[in-house]
């Protein structure tokens, strides 16, 4: 995970180094030692990269903005990782260690605005590192810098403590301490500035407390169980960091363990990842011989994933994926020439504002990223209603950055503002390099500090790249095949725009193959009950608008002449008293008969 994980702004860019520095003392994997060696001296160079004239450093790489708690995290990062690391270079230190006295003292240059709170953790930081002089440490505490604030306190009273007040430290923290399990719940966010949440502003106590006060099982034990709730890079950094901080450093203990497992034993020295394909013993048994024994087990079934490529209006953020060429017209993923160019066209729905939103969108190996970062360079296409804070372009993927607007409406039935769907296109550019048939990853979208707010979409499994010579082997039969499929998405679209305008029925039987086989949970459905139904209809909903319909070929059935059309849109139907509003989602098949185009069934399609 920590390897992997690949946003890039300065705090994010900080909670994965810093987990790696506290996990590295734990790991036993030679592989995983390298890897984490070199992405550690990866991500110092990516930081020293980041640090202004002032030594803070700038949120996102090239960028000249300053977060200040970023910027104090970061450099509270990178003097810990230097204890022990001779990766950080002197001067990246020198100048880190410089700001934060300008900070802590007030007296000095910076960039950014820095709260008493900021002040505080400055000074902390270098109490941590043994760097703060006591007369900055006298003057907080005299001018009661810390007043206002839970966290300052204890960084407060850690200070007293690392400067050698310890009579001061004591009483402060202990008229101040509480029990950890006194922490409201609070999700994870940046609405202050300062990354918080209830698991992040506990464990930070718990160190305090810990390093410097009182070592306490029972508060471990009430931090464990919050482990489950650990959703931030930052929130699991700092739940390592604590559990090193109570740990210490771990001792080398020889290791003797016998797992028994489908009536086979084997004795182990060393650690050890095992895999067993099916498990047919009733039991799996673990003997440790004069050893400690730490395990875990994981229960893993792989299923193929379906494809899904829609928006939601039950969530709170969705996204689709098209691919389109200059014209804005979908392309043939199975089907195109090296040397095309194309376009990610993906539309974002969300209900309420999220800032701090990260679209991580993984490129297929035959495919290549166009830069449109170019200053003066004016994009095919221009995105829509989207507030891009930062782009990278990787070798294997475009990260986008961005924070989701509020679009609110009056409702008369509520007498108030409520949230509606605030909808962005965004494109990207690509090119279609690599000859042969790869794979198509997820697009994801995720809330960068509340991960449980995300959704994927993938419009295909593969994207087939052909040289410009190839052909397809029957151009005759692709073509009525791709006749036949849109002759069946324009009637399906003909049906629902109709359904929308008109109040006959009757203009809806010559559309329909009947007996229909399926019409939604009914079966073998005749032509008078398909009117009467259409009739019930329309005199319930006297107003039915129909927005964002979009049709998609989910398969064509060569044999039986058919294919299967998914229909999804957004519905407002009123009838003078009340209003309902949703998404649809319907498969219908079409079927070619006497020459002409026809429905053979309406299903509902069950949502992901």
């Amino acid at each position: 995970y920590l390897i992997s994980y690949p946003y890039g702004c300065a705090e994010q860019t900080s909670s994965k180094l810093a987990a790696m520095h506290y996990a590295k003392a734990f790991l036993t994997n030679d592989e995983l030692i390298r890897n984490s060696k070199n992405f550690t001296l990866q991500g110092i160079k990516k930081l020293h990269n980041m640090q202004n004239y002032y030594g803070e450093f700038e949120y996102w790489e090239g960028v000249d903005t300053v977060s200040p708690y970023a910027s104090l995290y970061t450099a509270q990062t990178l003097l810990e990782i230097a204890k022990t690391n001779d990766l950080v270079k002197e001067s990246l230190k020198k100048k880190t260690v410089k700001m934060l006295n300008a900070v802590a003292s007030e007296n000095g240059t910076y960039q950014a605005e820095y709260s008493k709170f900021h002040q505080l953790y400055a000074a902390y930081i270098l109490a941590e590192n043994n760097l703060l002089s006591s007369s900055v440490a006298n003057m907080l505490y005299e001018k009661k810098t810390y007043k206002g604030h839970f966290l300052a306190t204890f960084y407060m009273a850690a200070i007293l403590k690392a400067t050698g007040k310890v009579e001061k430290a004591e009483a402060l923290f202990t008229a101040n301490n509480y029990e950890l399990s006194k922490y409201a719940y609070k999700t994870y966010g940046n609405k202050s500035g300062n990354f918080e949440s209830n698991v992040r502003d506990m464990t930070l106590h718990f160190i305090v407390k810990t390093k410097y006060f009182n070592k306490d099982a029972n508060d471990l034990d009430v931090l464990q169980k919050e482990f489950s709730n650990l959703y931030s890079t930052q929130e699991k950094a700092l739940a390592l960091k604590a559990i090193s901080t109570y740990l210490g450093k771990p001792t080398n203990t020889n290791m003797d363990v016998t797992v028994k497992v489908n009536n086979k034993s084997l004795n182990y020295k060393k650690s050890k990842l095992l895999t067993v394909d099916k498990v047919t013993s009733s039991s799996i048994e673990l003997e440790p011989k004069n050893s400690k024994l730490s395990y875990s087990i994981e229960l893993v079934k792989n299923l193929p994933k379906d494809l899904k490529n829609e928006l939601s209006t039950q969530k709170e953020l969705s996204i689709q994926q098209e691919f389109v060429n200059a014209n804005g017209s979908q392309v043939d993923l199975a089907n195109l020439k090296q040397g095309d160019k194309l376009f990610s066209k993906i539309t974002i729905a969300n209900y309420g504002k999220i800032e701090h939103v990260v679209l991580n969108q993984k490129v297929p190996a035959c495919l290549s990223i166009v830069n449109d970062n170019i200053k003066g360079h004016e994009p095919h296409f221009k995105n829509v209603n989207i507030n891009v804070a930062h782009k990278e372009i990787q070798d294997d993927r475009i990260l986008h950055f961005i924070n989701l607007n509020d679009k609110k409406e009056y409702s008369r039935t509520l007498k108030k503002d409520v949230s509606i769907e605030n909808r962005g296109v965004l494109y990207s550019p690509l090119l279609a390099t690599s000859i042969g048939e790869c794979k198509l990853p997820s697009t994801i979208i995720e809330a960068m500090y509340n991960p449980r707010i995300k959704d994927h979409a993938q419009v295909a499994h593969s994207v087939t790249v052909k040289r410009l010579k190839d052909s397809s082997s029957n151009p005759k039969q692709d073509s009525t095949q791709t006749t036949f499929e849109e002759e069946a998405k324009a009637l399906v679209q003909k049906i629902y725009q109709q359904e929308m305008n008109s109040n006959n029925p009757l203009e809806f039987a010559n559309y329909f193959d009947f007996p229909l086989k399926v019409y939604f949970r009914d079966k073998n459905f005749s032509k008078e009950a398909l009117l009467a139904d259409k009739r019930k209809y329309f005199k319930d909903w006297s107003q039915r608008a129909y927005s964002n319909m979009k049709t998609s070929i989910k398969e064509y059935n060569k044999q039986e002449q058919e294919v299967k059309v998914k229909v999804t849109f957004d519905y407002k139907i009123y009838n003078g008293k009340k209003a309902l509003t949703g998404e649809s989602n319907h498969l219908l098949t079409v079927i070619q008969k006497k020459g002409k185009i026809l429905v053979r069934s309406i299903e509902l399609v069950k949502k992901n």
